[in-house]
């Protein structure tokens, strides 16, 4: 199952109001609608896709070029791009899917939920928050989707396109029927914003990014021993086909393409996965429970922080670990107001603009919908 992005996945931002203006995307909690509380509000994990830990890849994309010519313009780019993007939607679907045979979304879904439970909560006094067993949230659109009352968090889990770091987004809401909320920003017409009555009094969004895998270098051992491989599937009886053959032309090519120092895209991606999957995915799993603490942590103590963040500010560093790991405000920008945990020496750019969720899980899906159908 494949779904386009717009841009980097490392905006995984609301859209709202201020989506239009030069204002940060954050939704502070105020001691206004703090008052307005007037019973425990109850958690809410939303998991829409329901698939797991996606993969990236950079998808290709002429259909604006193609457009100025017509329909058969738009029929030769997607052709172009579709042969552009074969390869690398097949190795992300891939690896998607050999990471859905460890990590199931059901799996994500119930420890994230876990630990924000058992997480002890750092809240303003007149907020307090009642846990109940974790309900996917059924895929809602556009038009219709409503924000639930209570505390929302959708976690959306994603590699980078080379499977060399692992991304894990929470975008978090609170909705409190009947609470008013009036914006602390300036509207795009200058004037005061009008307060709000939808019950939405406060918004945010967690990132956090895994150490990053080093990418393999081919050892002159591995390029040996490919050549071999490679002479003697052409060879018979020992004997390599005769220069000018079409045999030795392609024995040639392969063994070229062999000895290139580098890794393919796919042996990179592949090589990554294989250490992410090693013990039972040891350290995928202790890199999504490092996640999930993070921003369980890290949602209770920005409900309780009344400040206002300023789109032109700067980054405010909360934390930085013995090993380096940098946990931070992100002071300007859209993304102002979020916080972000990042490793030493942290590469922000690899995560593709096209998104692979496993296939395993959308046929799970398309199984449990079957049965309801069967069930009516």
């Amino acid at each position: 199952m494949k779904k386009l992005i717009t841009g980097a996945l490392v905006v995984a931002a609301f859209t709202s109001g201020c989506a239009m203006q030069l204002n940060p995307s954050k939704r502070p909690m105020q001691q206004a609608t703090v008052d307005q509380i007037k019973s425990p509000v109850s958690l809410v994990m939303q998991t829409p896709e329901r698939t797991g830990v996606a993969t990236t890849y950079f998808a290709q994309d002429s259909s604006a070029a193609g457009a100025q010519y017509g329909l058969i313009g738009a029929l030769t780019t997607a052709v172009i791009d579709g042969i552009a993007n074969s390869n690398p939607a097949e190795i992300a679907t891939d690896n998607a899917n050999r990471i859905a045979e460890t990590i199931k979304g059901d799996e994500l879904l119930s420890q994230a939920y876990s630990t924000l439970a058992n997480t002890k909560a750092q809240l303003p006094p007149s907020v307090s928050l009642v846990f109940s067993a974790p309900t996917p949230a059924p895929a809602k659109s556009a038009k219709t989707a409503k924000v639930a009352d209570g505390l929302s968090v959708d976690i959306v889990y994603s590699f980078k396109s080379d499977m060399s770091a692992l991304a894990a987004y929470a975008n978090v809401s609170l909705n409190v029927k009947g609470a008013e909320y009036k914006s602390p920003y300036i509207a795009k017409d200058g004037k005061p914003s009008k307060p709000d009555t939808t019950g939405l009094i406060y918004q945010n969004a967690f990132h956090y990014y895994s150490q990053q895998l080093s990418v393999p270098v081919k050892p002159q051992s591995d390029i040996d021993a490919k050549v071999a491989e490679i002479t003697a599937k052409a060879s018979k009886n020992g004997v390599p086909p005769k220069k000018g053959t079409p045999q030795y032309t392609k024995m040639n090519t392969d063994i070229k393409q062999a000895q290139k120092a580098a890794y393919t895209p796919k042996e990179i991606a592949d090589k990554l996965a294989d250490q992410w999957l090693a013990n039972d995915g040891e350290k995928l799993k202790a890199e999504i429970k490092a996640a999930h603490e993070f921003i369980a942590a890290q949602i209770y103590k920005d409900l309780a922080r009344f400040d206002v963040p300023d789109y032109k500010g700067t980054d405010t560093v909360l934390e930085t670990t013995e090993t380096g790991r940098v946990t931070k405000i992100v002071g300007a920008g859209f993304n102002a107001g979020s916080v972000h945990s990042e490793p030493k020496e942290f590469i922000a750019i690899g995560w593709g603009n096209a998104i692979v969720y496993p296939e395993v899980a959308k046929d799970k899906v398309k199984e449990k919908t079957k049965e309801k159908a069967k069930d009516k």
